[in-house]
């Protein structure tokens, strides 16, 4: 039942990609009319617009096209839109783009890196309460209302959704079982973005939430909260980060073009209202780093 809903959702958005002109696709070497690139809908938010907004126009002189943006219902339709050549190029988590580029052929070109830093690409999955809560382990989670982010997030659903199983391995726990009421939790929602579920325990809405440690970072930094003010009671091993990807089809020299802005993209205003961290850059994103999370979505999803 969640594949048909999210397959909905994606049909729903590459229609409305199509009504707003998204719909000619081009064949691999044919010229581009526009450069579409798909955000997520918690990319929406007003601190993140200036932040596309500079990094639009900029790649839009760089590579002389026209480029627009597109907000996406979440990452189903965002792989579903890059499939069906509705957007060059997109903002993927780990894991939805290992299924991006198994579905859509989706190449990766970037990941965020704090001072250009390759080996500082990584990021962790973390489970987070509010300071003054009595949840401080894994075995305090049964009962309490969970928010995840996204079916296909890997940091906000699938990596903690991992840990929690084999925390309690011997409850024969399923990926079904953590997103259904009162099988472990007693509540649990999909927020659709790592900033919701972040307000959803600071406001008290739930107790705990997945996210990416970014957020937690990002959140200290632009004072949306006291960092005493939470308590991570869990955090994963880190993963590759969140992936600039563009579809297949887009060329040699308008690769290469792609290859040469963002790596040289300095653009402070950009990183920090998408990432909370002005001193970020562009570093390669290769696909071999993402074997180990192509391994866990298989053996989650068996």
């Amino acid at each position: 039942m969640r594949f048909t809903g999210l397959a909905a959702a994606a049909l729903l958005v590459t229609a409305a990609l199509t009504a707003c002109g998204g719909g000619d696709s081009t064949a691999e070497g044919e010229a581009l009319s526009v450069f579409r690139i798909a955000y997520l809908p918690n990319e929406d938010a007003a601190h993140v617009a200036d932040a596309r907004a500079s990094i639009a126009a900029e790649l839009s002189e760089a590579i002389g096209l026209t480029v627009e943006e597109f907000i996406t219902t979440d990452y189903a339709a965002m792989v579903e839109a890059m499939r069906l050549g509705h957007v060059e190029m997109a903002f993927f988590g780990p894991l939805s783009f290992t299924r991006a580029h198994d579905r859509a052929g989706a190449i990766p070109m970037a990941q965020f890196a704090p001072e250009g830093n390759p080996e500082l690409s990584e990021i962790r999955s973390v489970m987070v309460v509010r300071a003054d809560s009595g949840i401080y382990t894994l075995d305090d989670l049964e009962g309490a209302t969970m928010a995840f982010v996204d079916p296909d997030s890997t940091t906000g659903t699938l990596l903690p959704s991992n840990v929690i199983i084999e925390h309690f391995a011997g409850r024969d726990l399923t990926l079904d079982d953590l997103q259904t009421n009162g099988r472990l939790f007693s509540t649990v929602l999909f927020s659709g973005g790592h900033a919701a579920s972040l307000t959803a325990v600071q406001m008290g809405d739930v107790d705990v939430a997945a996210i990416s440690s970014r957020f937690i970072t990002a959140g200290i930094e632009r004072g949306d909260f006291p960092e005493d003010y939470l308590r991570i009671i869990y955090a994963t091993d880190v993963v590759p980060g969140n992936t600039l990807a563009v579809r297949p089809d887009l060329g040699d020299d308008l690769m290469e073009q792609l290859h040469d802005f963002l790596m040289a993209f300095d653009n402070e205003v950009f990183f920090y209202g998408f990432q909370g961290n002005a001193d970020l850059r562009f570093v390669p994103s290769r696909l071999e780093d993402f074997a180990d999370l192509i391994a866990l979505d298989a053996r989650l999803n068996s």
